[in-house]
């Protein structure tokens, strides 16, 4: 058990670490970056949304929940699915980057399985039209659970085998995601 707990906790802080490394080669200037982050009270979220705030200012990171957080950030209480909400906030705020850290992770998603795929997938393709329609970066995060025994082990691309050793309510989400923004890469890149 316990070492299980330890695995946890550095994949923890290796996801924390590649994420704070990803948006800092996403930006381009410190000044003109501007951060709206769902999901902002999550494990990744309460890290990444005092760091943003640190290096970019608190006036250009905009954390969003459910729950109000306990650290000092700005905040805006958001339900991901309120299409509308999540708009206007978007439009006020007008980010150069939408960080969609909101999900229903494991032993929760369980209990509501159905729950859990609506939230899931429906607020990525909320987030996802939001940062189109404003033309922001989009950053989400996924699990490594969606790879298999076929999936390349080192070096894996964007592009491959997502084909999991079990399905879940965080697998298929997953996988939805993964294959929605190649899909909006590759029109992306055709219409460029």
């Amino acid at each position: 058990y316990m070492l299980a707990k330890v695995k946890t906790l550095r994949n923890l802080a290796s996801s924390i670490q590649m994420t704070h490394n990803l948006l800092r080669n996403m930006s381009t200037q410190q000044k003109q970056s501007r951060f709206l982050i769902t999901g902002a009270n999550g494990q990744i979220g309460t890290e990444l949304g005092n760091k943003l705030s640190e290096k970019y200012g608190k006036q250009n990171v905009l954390c969003t929940d459910i729950i109000e957080p306990k650290f000092d950030v700005q905040f805006e209480k958001l339900n991901v699915l309120d299409r509308n909400h999540f708009r206007q906030i978007g439009i006020n705020f007008k980010p150069t980057c939408i960080i969609h850290l909101a999900a229903i992770l494991s032993a929760k998603g369980e209990q509501d399985i159905d729950f859990a795929i609506k939230l899931n997938n429906e607020s990525f393709k909320i987030a996802l039209d939001l940062s189109v329609e404003l033309n922001s970066q989009i950053f989400v995060p996924s699990t490594i659970g969606v790879f298999g025994p076929t999936s390349p082990k080192v070096m894996t691309p964007n592009e491959t085998v997502l084909i999991p050793v079990s399905y879940t309510h965080l697998t298929l989400p997953t996988i939805y995601s993964v294959q929605i923004s190649v899909v909006a890469v590759s029109l992306k890149k055709k219409t460029n």
